[in-house]
């Protein structure tokens, strides 16, 4: 709403000649019917008192739009329709939007001004300002239209009535503009201007040849509108002609530079009798009177004369008022907006000095910090990293670091969060020269605590340019392995105590990952710090050196090799978990401790995995522990995974090879320090590996160790094949997994082919629907080795036939399953021996238990499941009390299977019931 009064004159001319309405457009609009002069305080009550406007939340939506409509506040009841289309709520105000259609339809049919509507001063003194212009420009027609509208017969002009005239203020501001822009356009563009150029694309002046080449293709789009005769079409072109005279004045206000950039106006530009300082305070004054009533997304125009204002302004006062409306030029910028924004405070802190921006740029955005709006939130996290290089270096690292650090405390929003990171990594760039390790550690705090974050975007800002700005902040003082890396070590083990007590290992996964970003800096640091590193030396130069001195056995130590030796590889190793329980989060812990190791290998050389590296685990291995101690629990157990994933695959595949097929035997054998409980560290050791791509050597391993003469070692590969399969493509599965399975499951040696049928369900389950061949080989395999009439045999078939049973994906298996399951049943109850039977009537019952949360088609039930389900509850032969092969409880719960599945029997009627029915 805008106060008519001496400021509002002003606001209204900003309003008029900067929210660019063409002459076409004013007459349109009734010559200002929708540029305020309806939209003002109205001094008549409409039933609303403007005492209840205070307390706006016991308003209903609606009552405020009719409130806003009955007293002409129309660009207000606009930009209200505007929020709650925002909002998606506009549909609660169904009036207002009836009256926005009907204002439409008023502006397109030129329906004039009644003379009650309009303040007898304030319109008529603004009216006749635009009068005045277009009669100073040469509008002639439409002047002539307006001055019908506005100066009835009736009311003569009063002579003597004095009313101040803004029209020279107007052509001064566009003689400095001009002259100005004149001055600059010489001037080679900064980068700065290169960034609001890109801004501005899309965004200026169209070509004024271009744009009469449209109007006069099509004029006037609407069909209703199109002239009749021959004087209504050079009307026409009249309007169309002052409407080009209008935006080529219009286009030379927005040359390159006054959207974004706020250039210096000279005291050599001003005209006589005008000072600067005037000009800036009048602009100055009436700003915050219009802004405030210019629609939201018509704001953008007024940052170039805000800059300007603010940029000249002598008073702190009202430059920090002018700011503060920069800043708050839009409610809830999207992307776009706040470039223009930030372009804005790029330009003012570039002609600004530094205390300035210290003083009232940064106070501005400290107190938006936690606005309620997360796009306004947005913008203060850019402002920072925008306004980073313009800041002092002390400054950076206290006081727009304090800002970003509570920012990420509180902010819960993830796109505000991904901003935050991305320009805390920002900041780290400006913060290189200093040289203050506290500081550093601070900041570097504050970038670990991204890693709790369990958004991965963030984890990668974390793991890509925020770790990298801090090594290279770290390597630039020569303190990465004394300071950076030796807190990032603080924190993996704080994170794997968390670990310990909790079981979460998400945050030490993540910080583990972290330190393998930082290898190659650490590797860059130790050779350049080596006692015979010279000034220049290339890298290669210098890693030939290195391995010369790790194969010479040399002792010399220096600070950033001593980290590395004494402190970070032996707390690495001691964080190794035990495996005998296969967690996913020890899994985990696991995989990227073997990650560490292994990119540590790549980055120091073969020389140091084999010289160092491997004699660190071979001791620590090798330790002796107590007699009645697990395998899995010892410094064995825990490192062997660590060892073999992490630091042999770095030496190539023969050598991997060798200590593989080597690991295998002796577990198998229980020789050179492997026991029998050793079959869960040697599968975790082959989970790495597959993980690591390693699972086309390893079933290369396995199928030549398949002629193994040892027992043992046989029964160890069928383990071990199943341990495999999660890994293995389709190709492999069938060209080298199914047919090593197979090959164990015809096994002479009973507990070979046990071990292997249990592998064989593995693969069963793995097999696709549309698979048929490998249907085929399992169920052509299941049916031999229930031919062979062995009762241990059988029993394993019925338990490894549950396993396959629940599995989570419909299987083809499952009608062969049941088929088999009824045989097995009816063959216990009729040939086996009186000793057999109640056992494998129990494995009947594990299998057939497998099936009650399972949907089984109708024709399965009736045909197969039913009469297995019989077979099993039947009372053993000879027992005089007709006692169950089952156990009281378990036949119990097959007969109420039975009762369940078995179709309800329809009752016989009889003669009487019939007769009724």
């Amino acid at each position: 709403m805008i106060l008519i009064n001496a400021r509002g004159i002003l606001g209204f001319f900003f309003f008029f000649f900067f929210k660019q309405k063409t002459a076409y457009e004013m007459l349109r609009s009734l010559v200002g019917s929708e540029m305020c002069i309806r939209d003002r305080v109205s001094t008549q009550s409409t039933g609303l008192e403007l005492e209840a406007m205070a307390s706006p939340l016991t308003l209903q939506r609606g009552r405020i739009a009719d409130f806003l409509v009955a007293n002409n506040y129309h660009l207000t009841a606009l930009e209200f329709h505007q929020e709650l289309l925002a909002e998606g709520t506009v549909s609660d105000v169904p009036k207002l939007v009836q009256w926005l259609q009907t204002l439409d339809k008023e502006c397109t049919t030129e329906k004039s001004i009644e003379e009650d509507e309009l303040d007898s001063n304030g319109a008529k003194h603004l009216d006749q300002l635009v009068l005045h212009y277009l009669k100073q420009r040469g509008y002639a027609t439409s002047a002539m239209l307006l001055e019908e509208r506005v100066q009835p017969q009736d009311e003569p002009e009063d002579p003597d009535e004095k009313r101040p005239s803004l029209m020279p203020l107007y052509q001064f501001a566009m003689q400095v503009f001009r002259e100005t822009y004149a001055e600059e356009a010489a001037e080679p563009e900064d980068e700065c201007g290169q960034l609001l150029e890109q801004q501005q694309e899309g965004e200026g002046a169209a070509d004024p040849e271009g744009e009469e080449a449209a109007d006069a293709e099509d004029p006037v789009p609407d069909s209703e509108e199109v002239p009749k005769t021959v004087e209504d079409k050079r009307y026409l072109r009249k309007l169309e002609a002052e409407n080009e005279s209008l935006r080529s004045q219009l286009r030379e206000l927005q040359q390159p530079g006054i959207r974004g950039d706020a250039p210096a106006i000279s005291a050599s530009s001003l005209d006589s009798g005008v000072e600067l300082q005037q000009l800036v305070g009048l602009l100055s004054d009436q700003l915050p009177h219009i802004v405030p009533n210019v629609l939201i997304s018509k704001r953008e125009p007024l940052i170039p004369i805000l800059l300007n204002c603010v940029g000249l302004h002598e008073e702190h006062k009202k430059r920090d008022e002018l700011t503060s409306i920069l800043f708050n030029l839009i409610k809830r910028p999207d992307d776009a907006q706040r470039n223009l924004i930030l372009n804005g405070y790029v330009s003012l802190a570039k002609k600004t000095d530094t205390s300035r921006i210290e003083t009232e740029l940064i106070p501005q955005l400290w107190e938006e910090l936690s606005h309620k709006h997360p796009e306004r939130r947005a913008l203060v996290v850019q402002a920072v990293g925008t306004l980073a290089p313009f800041v002092k270096p002390h400054l950076r690292g206290s006081l727009l670091v304090s800002m970003i650090r509570q920012m990420s405390e509180e902010e819960r929003e993830q796109e505000v969060r991904l901003l935050i990171a991305d320009n805390l990594g920002i900041l780290i760039g400006y913060l290189f020269e200093i040289d203050d390790t506290d500081k550093m550690r601070d900041v570097f705090e504050l970038v670990l605590c991204f890693a709790k974050d369990p958004d991965p975007e963030v984890g990668e800002r974390l793991n890509g340019v925020l770790i990298s700005q801090m090594c290279k902040w770290a390597e630039t003082h020569g303190v990465l392995s004394s300071n950076l890396l030796s807190i990032l070590l603080k924190a993996v083990d704080k994170a794997g105590l968390a670990y310990a007590e909790r079981g979460d290992s998400s945050n030490l996964c993540r910080l583990l990952e972290l330190f393998t970003k930082c290898i190659e800096p650490l590797h860059r640091e130790i050779l350049s710090t080596a006692p015979w590193a010279e000034p220049g030396q290339e890298l290669d130069q210098l890693q030939a050196r290195f391995d010369e001195f790790i194969v010479g056995g040399d002792d010399t130590q220096w600070a950033a090799w001593e980290w590395t030796f004494e402190r970070c590889t032996p707390q690495f190793m001691g964080m190794a978990p035990t495996r005998g329980v296969a967690t996913p989060a020890t899994r985990e812990v696991g995989f990227w401790l073997a990650t560490v190791f292994q990119r540590l290998g790549h980055t120091m050389g073969a020389p140091y995995v084999r010289d160092v590296l491997r004699p660190q685990f071979s001791v620590m291995m090798d330790q002796a522990h107590d007699p009645g101690c697990s395998l899995v629990a010892t410094n064995r157990g825990r490192l062997f995974p660590l060892y073999i994933a992490g630091v042999l695959t770095v030496l190539g595949e023969n050598e991997l090879e060798e200590a593989i097929v080597q690991a295998y035997e002796d577990g198998a054998l229980n020789q050179n320090g492997w026991t029998g409980d050793c079959v869960p560290v040697l599968l975790e050791a082959t989970h790495d590996l597959c993980r690591f791509d390693h699972t086309a050597l390893i079933l290369n391993i396995l199928s030549d160790m398949l002629g193994n003469l040892a027992e043992a070692v046989r029964v160890l590969v069928s383990q071990v094949l199943g341990g495999v399969l999660p890994f293995t493509s389709n190709q492999l599965m069938h060209s080298r997994l199914m047919p090593a399975v197979l090959t164990l499951v015809n096994d002479q040696n009973i507990n070979v082919k046990r071990q292997a049928i249990h592998t064989l369900a593995l693969l069963a389950e793995r097999i696709p629907d549309d698979d048929q061949t490998g249907i085929e080989r399992m169920t052509s395999q299941f049916e031999v080795l229930l031919s062979e009439g062995s009762r241990g045999i059988a029993i394993e078939i019925m338990s490894v036939f549950a396993s396959i049973l629940v599995c989570p994906h419909p299987t083809p298996l499952r009608t062969f399953i049941l088929e088999k399951l009824m045989q097995q049943a009816e063959l216990n109850a009729t040939n086996r021996t009186l000793q057999q039977r109640p056992e494998f009537a129990n494995a009947l019952y594990e299998a057939y238990r497998a099936l009650d949360n399972i949907v089984l088609p109708p024709n399965l039930v009736k045909e197969l499941l039913v009469p297995g389900l019989k077979w099993i509850t039947q009372a053993e032969p000879g027992n005089d009390d007709k006692k169950s092969l089952l156990g009281e409880y378990e036949h119990d719960l097959m007969i109420k299977m039975i009762k369940e599945l078995k179709p309800a029997e329809k009752k016989k009627k009889n003669f009487l019931e019939d007769l009724f029915d």
